[in-house]
C-alpha cells in the first residue's frame, strides 16, 4: 500500500515519557482477595489502596520519580517490589506492590490491539480523555525507538486522529502485524514487538500510518 509514514501527533503541549531503562509496562495482578499497594517497598509501610485481583497496574519506571510521593522510599527497595500506578474511580494512585503478585499479560497477536483501535475510533461521542485507558500500552510511534512511549497527552491526540478515520475492519498480515481499514483504504498497521529486558519478556505496540 505504498510507503508508510510515521504518525505525527505530538502537539507542543504533549510530552513523551522517556527512560534509559525502557518504557513503562502494564502488569496483571493475581492475588486472591486483592493486592495491597503500599507507600513504600515493604510490609511495614501503610497501605495506599487494595488493588483487586485481575486488575491491571502500570509500572511507572518511565515516569519522573520525583512526581510520585511513594518514590521517596525507593532506597528501601530490596528488588522484590515495583512502584506502580493504579487507575480506579478514586483516580490514579501510586504505590509499591510485591513482584510475586504481578504477571505480564499474554497477547500473542496484534489483532487484539487492532480490535481496540477500531473500538476506540467508533466511540466518537466520548471525549478522548475518557478513552486513553483503552489504548494498548506501551505504545510507540513508528519514528521513535522502543525507549520512548506515548504520554497520556499524546494518546489523546492519537485518539482524536483515530476518531476521524472511520475504521471498520482489520486483517492480519501474517508477519505479526495487523492492518486497519476504512472501507477499501488501509489506514495503518499495528505491530506487537517482543523483546527481553533483564531476563523478562516485554512487548510494545508500534503504529505506522499509511502514506497517501
Amino acid at each position: 500500500m505504498g510507503k508508510y509514514l510515521a504518525l505525527m501527533l505530538l502537539l507542543a503541549s504533549s510530552s513523551l515519557w522517556a527512560s534509559g531503562g525502557g518504557p513503562w509496562w502494564e502488569y496483571l495482578v493475581q492475588a486472591e482477595g486483592g493486592l495491597r499497594m503500599r507507600e513504600g517497598p515493604g510490609t511495614d509501610f501503610p497501605v495506599v489502596t487494595l488493588v483487586p485481583d485481575g486488575a491491571y497496574v502500570r509500572d511507572v519506571h518511565g515516569m519522573l520519580y520525583e512526581t510520585l510521593p511513594a518514590a521517596r522510599h525507593w532506597e528501601a527497595n530490596d528488588g522484590n517490589w515495583t512502584l506502580v500506578a493504579f487507575s480506579s474511580e478514586k483516580g490514579v494512585q501510586s504505590g509499591w506492590v510485591h513482584n510475586d503478585y504481578l504477571r505480564i499479560p499474554e497477547t500473542s497477536i496484534a489483532d487484539f490491539g487492532c480490535a481496540t483501535l477500531i473500538r476506540v475510533s467508533r466511540l466518537k461521542t466520548m471525549n478522548p480523555e475518557q478513552l486513553t485507558a483503552q489504548i494498548p500500552r506501551p505504545f510507540v510511534l513508528a519514528e521513535h525507538d522502543i525507549n520512548v512511549v506515548l504520554s497520556n497527552g499524546s494518546a489523546i491526540s492519537l485518539i482524536r486522529e483515530l476518531q476521524s478515520w472511520d475504521l471498520d475492519r482489520w486483517e492480519s498480515d501474517g508477519d505479526g502485524a495487523c492492518r486497519v481499514f476504512s472501507g477499501q483504504n488501509e489506514r495503518g498497521r499495528l505491530r506487537k514487538q517482543e523483546y527481553t529486558v533483564l531476563g523478562k519478556k516485554r512487548h510494545a505496540w508500534t503504529l505506522e500510518v499509511a502514506g497517501f
